[in-house]
């Protein structure tokens, strides 16, 4: 009898643990497979429901599409007005001499733009107001012992004028004009976009100075001049840096063209002229550096009209230094003003100005560039209508 009831009792445990075991199953098949399957179908119902809410939303209408092609047809309207300008600033920059652009092999036409070349930096001169000191030999720049008399003449014939500067070392003058050979025509290429880049930071100089002097009704003399002294202009990836900035410097007269995909798309500055790099058969990127001694209360003014002008130069740094009497005292001063009070009352810097300008390679735009053999100028990035 109690064999039996032992039996029985196994038994009963034996099917309750099968179906607790069986229960444990079917709970595991469904968390793992029913409840996933579930939330999925309810991710798609919902997907389903946007879907159809967007396609009832007429997402593309035709009045959307047409608002579209608008800014598309708009864009490249712009880019072509873009175009058109470029090129019809390319054709009034003048060579300094006639018919030597862009394939003379007339060697004499070499020679004459030598000569041409060092008249314009006389011209930038006059168009200044500038005049180079005439110190006297034996003088410096010390006042220990005093001007002389002769010194006192000289500089105040200087003071007379609106700039101080220098007909050579203040411009960008390649070694070669002093050779007796005439140089190769693709130093003169180079020479003649130098001119054009100095031509527009000296008409913004010069500018500046007539109008701020003009407004305030004073007298167009140094000691008055918002700018008052030009100390260079130079080009080139090597110049176009600032000390202690954290700038750094690369080798060759241009930018390099931008990486695939960097600041700027393919090629550094696109239509909209924003970012860095040439794009070589398009533009060519010409770091520049200007350093001047100006007023410092107008130096955001001299930025803005360099950053304004429509010659397509950028900035892209500055710094600047101030000028104080004790450098003067102690003789240490690379400048052309005698002393510190040739520059007027108000505090002046020195100011270091770094960016670059535009020379633009299309067909029919600059005499350097040959109209034949120009590459086809790239066009805008279309836009997608979503068709």
């Amino acid at each position: 009898m109690f064999e039996t009831v032992k039996r029985h009792a196994f038994l009963l445990g034996l099917g309750g643990g099968v179906v607790v075991i069986a229960a444990l199953v079917i709970l595991l098949v469904y968390f793992s497979y029913v409840g996933p399957n579930a939330a999925l179908e309810r991710e798609l119902k919902s997907t389903k429901s946007q879907a159809e809410a967007l396609l009832n939303g007429k997402l593309y209408s035709a009045e959307l599409v047409d608002k579209m092609a608008e800014q598309i047809a708009l864009r490249n309207q712009q880019y072509k007005d873009l175009l058109a300008y470029i090129k019809e600033l390319g054709v009034r920059r003048q060579p300094l001499v006639k018919d030597l652009f862009p394939t003379s092999t007339d060697i004499s036409l070499r020679h004459s733009f030598k000569a041409q070349y060092d008249n314009a930096l006389g011209k930038f001169m006059e168009q200044l107001g500038a005049i180079q000191p005439k110190r006297p030999e034996g003088t410096g720049g010390s006042k220990k012992d005093g001007p002389s008399q002769e010194l006192e003449a000289a500089m105040a014939e200087a003071r007379s004028h609106t700039m101080y500067a220098h007909p050579k070392q203040s411009f960008i003058r390649p070694d070669w004009l002093d050779a007796p050979e005439a140089p190769p025509l693709a130093e003169t290429v180079k020479a003649q976009e130098d001119i054009w880049l100095m031509q527009d930071i000296v008409a913004i100089i010069a500018k500046m100075n007539s109008d701020i002097l003009k407004a305030t009704g004073k007298t167009a003399e140094i000691a008055r001049a918002p700018l008052k002294e030009l100390i260079r202009i130079e080009v080139g990836g090597e110049n176009a840096v600032l000390p202690d900035a954290g700038m750094q410097s690369i080798a060759g007269r241009y930018r390099p063209s931008a990486p695939p995909g960097g600041k700027g798309g393919p090629g550094g500055r696109m239509p909209t002229l924003s970012g860095h790099g040439s794009n070589f058969g398009f533009y060519k990127a010409l770091p520049w550096r200007l350093e001047v001694i100006a007023e410092a209360a107008y130096v955001p003014e001299l930025v803005r009209r360099l950053r304004g002008t429509e010659s397509f130069l950028s900035v892209e740094a500055w710094s600047m230094t101030p000028i104080t009497e004790a450098q003067f005292e102690r003789g240490r001063v690379d400048l052309m003003a005698y002393d510190r009070e040739d520059y007027g009352e108000a505090g002046v810097v020195r100011l270091e100005v770094v960016g670059e300008s535009l020379i633009f390679e299309l067909p029919g735009g600059r005499v350097t560039n040959p109209v034949a053999a120009a590459p086809a100028t790239p066009g805008p990035e279309t836009e997608s209508t979503g068709e």
